[in-house]
């Protein structure tokens, strides 16, 4: 299991997915006239109450690590899930592979970040009202750490500049 601590006691996680791949293969026998053939299908949809029954998956947890809770059912499949935000400083995240010939493949954006009412204090501001450290401005990789794109926007109050 990872478990991923905020910047600072008061701030949140976000985990957003930029390429989400993770299922499980399985043997599938496909019949024909002449003969059979077995062939490797994506577990995708073992059940409509828990898709990745079968599968590998990512399971999602929030709160400190002494006393983790499931953030959601597990994730898996080839669609890139929403954003997971936890309540507090821990966000946790565990990996089951499982099935035969598991596919694990992901690309994500981890931001620590702060709800403030009023002033953000240290931190920027983004359009969509949360708060980001001004370390994660225009940063090399273009992460978008807001969700609106405004810690990456060439135009103020971010100004960010060079080649994207």
């Amino acid at each position: 299991m990872l478990w991923l601590h905020a910047a600072a006691p008061e701030d949140r996680m976000r985990f957003q997915f930029r390429f989400f791949l993770v299922y499980s293969l399985s043997s599938a026998t496909r019949t024909t006239a002449a003969t059979q053939a077995t062939v490797a299908t994506p577990i995708v949809k073992a059940s409509s109450r828990d898709p990745c029954a079968k599968g590998s998956y990512l399971q999602f947890y929030d709160g400190p690590q002494e006393a983790p809770r499931a953030l959601g059912p597990p994730i898996c499949g080839l669609t890139i899930p929403a954003p997971f935000t936890s309540s507090g400083p821990w966000l946790g995240l565990r990996l089951v592979t499982r099935g035969r010939q598991p596919r694990v493949d992901f690309l994500s954006e981890v931001t620590s970040f702060r709800l403030e009412d009023g002033s953000c204090g240290t931190y920027f501001r983004c359009r969509s009202g949360i708060c980001v450290p001004w370390s994660l401005l225009c940063d090399d990789w273009n992460m978008d750490n807001c969700g609106d794109g405004s810690d990456q926007d060439s135009r103020p109050p971010a100004s960010c500049r060079g080649q994207r």
